[in-house]
């Protein structure tokens, strides 16, 4: 009996090298998978490395792009400004002389009323003088008429003062 337990013994100690290997087997065997992992692992962060890097550098084109336009666009509408101010100084100029033309012309024009305002006070006064004269006249007229009449009334007398004696 000694026997089947010393093969007992060898197949518990084969049975526990056995375990061992196929412990050791799979352990192998996780490590190597594992590791295959981890390959893949960093082939995909590398990948992704690589596509996150050309995602900048096209963000970083698409935005100095974009700022680049807007550099384009404030300085286009900087000059706009500049051209438009220069436009309202030259209509401002033209308003103004415009303005200094009429001024001018309006003392020309104020002048002119003045001088025919003057003009028509003196016709006024001329005009009152002549109704004067015109009534001074006619009264002369009159004083004539009256006059005249006496000068005939008298011929008259004289006239048959004369005839009368005639006869």
């Amino acid at each position: 009996m000694a026997e089947p337990n010393r093969a007992l013994g060898y197949v518990k100690e084969f049975g526990s090298l056995i375990n061992t290997c196929l412990l050791v087997a799979g352990a192998l065997g996780l490590i190597w998978k594992g590791g295959g992992y981890m390959e893949a692992t960093d082939r995909g962060i590398e990948g992704n490395a690589q596509a996150i890097t050309a995602l900048s550098v096209s963000v970083t084109k698409a935005l100095a792009d974009l700022l680049a336009d807007e550099n384009k666009w404030r300085e286009s509408h900087l000059q706009m400004h500049t051209d438009r101010n220069g436009e309202v100084r030259e209509r401002e100029g033209a308003i103004n002389a415009r303005l200094v033309a009429i001024e001018q012309n309006a003392e020309a024009d104020g002048r002119k009323v003045d001088n025919a305002i003057y003009r028509v006070q003196v016709l006024e006064q001329g005009r009152v003088g002549d109704s004067a004269a015109i009534r001074e006249v006619q009264k002369s007229v009159t004083d004539l008429a009256g006059d005249m009449k006496v000068v005939r009334e008298l011929l008259q007398r004289q006239s048959n003062n004369a005839t009368r004696e005639t006869r």
